[in-house]
């Protein structure tokens, strides 16, 4: 191959004509001056490809997280509001309960009265609480006397079409209950012949979830808002109370739950302020309501619109300077010192880049020990570069992290993967920090390059709100009067035991236990006498619990229940004796009973999954009939079932019907 030396004295020799000459050697003389520029232009249009591309890229990644934001969100307020009619559900069932029992006689009045405002006192969220008779008239409160129904036409109405014990959740009233808008929960009451007798009403005040809402920081635009099922704005955080009951079934949110189901994401401008949002809607699992949250597009990529035209603008004047160097190189590029001098100026840059970021950065060698750390560890983790060059980074880790942090250590030697670790860090001062850190391995260096940001307010935030979830989840799973277990939890861990014990083949035992002559009890001493006894007798079927795994439950009225997991025929029959004694051992004065005290009657039944076709079903069944069993043998004493039998019709173990919308 003739090179550009051997063309330039082809065509040099005597008699070339100059045409040729120039014809040939042109594009070698525009080539050797346009490479460098080419070179340049090249990679200044990588730098500005990497621009766009990585921040096209952030851009998506800061919508992503709003959408997982904003998904967690209205799982947690969807919780809230299944929390919150789950407790006026329960209360007015327990209404109903009293009123069907021991009816609406103008002696009674007074004791129903006092038990309804009890209901809400322990309550707390709850507005108030009232009974109606058929004809719409009021008969009994918790709080206030009503004079008219108007605020109940709708639930009256349908109460009276439909035959169902179901809770009904009415559209927002205004006005009626207290100023302001409530939401009312009913309940239909049968007369004994099964005649439609009126409705148990509890209204919640739907300040208790706008409350709620606007204490959540979800940006300027940001806006939360709780409809029904029927299309009904109930709350919205950024618009006045005028709009609550208005139609939104046309709206594009709205549409989008009609069409896609329970649970969604949501993208769009809004018709009521005209805001473009993304977020998500959450159907409130068991009652007619639906929980939306939006986050403003602009709130969202506030942060990012500022980041990228600060990066713009540094990507931009890195361009102009590798422009500008770069024309500088195209004409002394044979020129070693001046190359030298521009590759000066560029690190320089680079370093001013380093030196004012917000993350610390750690360059690590084979033996942990830092080697260069950024200036920005004084501010984040309270020391200066020299304080950490040359020590480990496992020295200045909380104990418990030390293992998990030099496994990560480990597992990155060789590869080229990234990993984040959580950890707590000592500061200068002694406080631990929980900090973010970044590690890659460097095969070039055999080392590590470590990116560490300090991420102790995200962590806190995430603490309290498990904190907030735990605790809102063991006061939905307990009694309100007895602080026991109630129907509910109970359910699921006599479905989880019952399958435990079919994996395992072992027993699963269940008591059902019935305070005697209750009824008499409650008229004797009144209705507050008998809630104590309630207790006592909660407290001592408690306190017969031995074991992590045994379980004691107020199943419902006057009647308890008792999960015993790995327990035979004869170690329940000992433990039902042992919970009647205790119960016997109160001495709790009743007049109408035979011994003088209150007394309890057991039914035990003892189910083998593992061996028989047995369902839980079967089992509570068996109980149960032991239970009736005990009560016609003379009440204070402890029956057992026999074998169980497959149920031709499976029991209902829920507390009530599920409602389906």
């Amino acid at each position: 191959m003739i090179g550009t030396r051997g063309i330039g004295r082809l065509v040099s020799r005597p008699g070339a004509q100059p045409v040729l000459r120039s014809i040939v050697l042109r594009p070698f003389w525009h080539w050797q001056r346009a490479w460098p520029a080419l070179l340049l232009t090249a990679t200044c249009l990588g730098f500005l490809t990497a621009f766009v591309v990585s921040s096209i890229d952030t851009r998506e990644r800061n919508l992503e997280s709003a959408k997982d934001s904003t998904a967690n969100l209205a799982r947690s307020l969807a919780d809230h509001a299944e929390a919150t009619l789950r407790l006026g559900e329960l209360t007015t069932s327990a209404i109903v309960e009293r009123v069907e029992q021991d009816g609406v006689g103008r002696s009674d009045m007074a004791r129903l009265h006092e038990y309804m405002a009890g209901l809400l006192r322990t309550a707390g969220r709850l507005q108030d609480a009232m009974v109606f008779d058929a004809q719409g008239r009021f008969v009994v409160g918790a709080k206030a006397a009503y004079a008219d129904a108007s605020g109940l036409t709708e639930s009256l109405d349908w109460h009276r079409d439909n035959v169902f014990t179901t809770i009904h959740v009415s559209a927002p009233s205004k006005n009626w209950v207290a100023d302001g808008w409530s939401l009312l929960l009913s309940r239909r009451l049968d007369a004994a012949d099964g005649t439609f007798a009126g409705v148990a009403v509890v209204a919640i005040d739907l300040d208790v979830f706008a409350t709620a809402y606007h204490a959540l920081n979800i940006g300027k635009e940001g806006a939360i808002a709780l409809t029904s099922a029927r299309g009904q704005l109930l709350v919205r955080t950024r618009v006045g109370g005028a709009l609550v009951g208005q139609d939104v079934r046309n709206s594009p949110f709205f549409r989008a739950y009609a069409n896609d189901g329970p649970v969604g994401v949501l993208n769009g401008t809004s018709p009521l302020d005209g805001i473009r949002r993304q977020g998500t809607y959450r159907a409130v699992a068991n009652y007619p309501l639906v929980v939306f949250v939006g986050l403003s597009v602009s709130d969202i990529l506030n942060d990012w619109w500022h980041d990228t035209v600060i990066n713009g603008i540094v990507v931009g004047l890195l361009v102009l300077c590798t422009a500008l160097l770069g024309r500088r190189l195209g004409r002394l590029v044979r020129s070693h010192r001046r190359a030298a001098a521009a590759a000066q100026a560029s690190e320089r840059l680079y370093r001013l880049l380093a030196m004012n970021g917000t993350d610390v950065i750690v360059q690590l060698g084979t033996d942990l020990r830092r080697r260069y750390v950024s200036p920005a560890s004084e501010a984040v983790l309270g020391y200066t570069p020299d304080m950490l060059i040359g020590r480990s980074p496992l020295d200045d880790i909380h104990p418990d992290d030390r293992e998990m942090l030099a496994g990560t250590f480990a597992e990155l030697r060789g590869t080229d993967e990234p990993r984040s670790v959580s950890v707590r860090f000592r500061r200068a001062d002694g406080a631990y920090i929980w900090i973010e850190a970044s590690i890659r391995a460097l095969r070039e260096e055999n080392g590590y390059v470590v990116s560490v940001r300090d991420v102790s307010a995200r962590v806190a935030v995430q603490a309290k709100l498990h904190e907030a979830n735990s605790r809102l989840e063991r006061l939905v799973m307990l009694d309100g009067l007895t602080g026991i277990a109630n129907r509910r939890r109970l359910d699921r861990c006599l479905e989880r035991e019952f399958r435990r014990a079919s994996r395992e083949e072992q027993p699963l035992a269940l008591l059902m236990i019935d305070a005697d002559r209750f009824k008499s009890f409650n008229d004797t001493y009144g209705h507050q006498a008998g809630d104590e006894c309630l207790k006592a007798i909660a407290g001592a079927v408690q306190g017969t619990m031995r074991r992590a795994a045994d379980l004691a439950a107020r199943f419902g009225g006057e009647e308890f229940c008792v999960m015993l997991p790995h327990t035979d025929e004869a170690g329940a029959a000992a433990l039902a004796e042992m919970v009647r004694a205790a119960v016997e051992a109160l001495a709790i004065p009743h007049v109408e009973a035979p011994l003088g005290i209150m007394t309890i009657s057991v039914g035990v039944g003892v189910a083998h999954p593992g061996r028989n076709a047995e369902t839980v079903a079967a089992l509570m069944a068996a109980a149960d009939g032991a239970l009736y069993a005990a009560k016609h043998d003379g009440r204070n004493c402890v029956k057992h079932s026999g074998p169980l039998r497959q149920m031709a019709v499976p029991v209902q173990l829920e507390p009530m019907v599920e409602l389906d919308f």
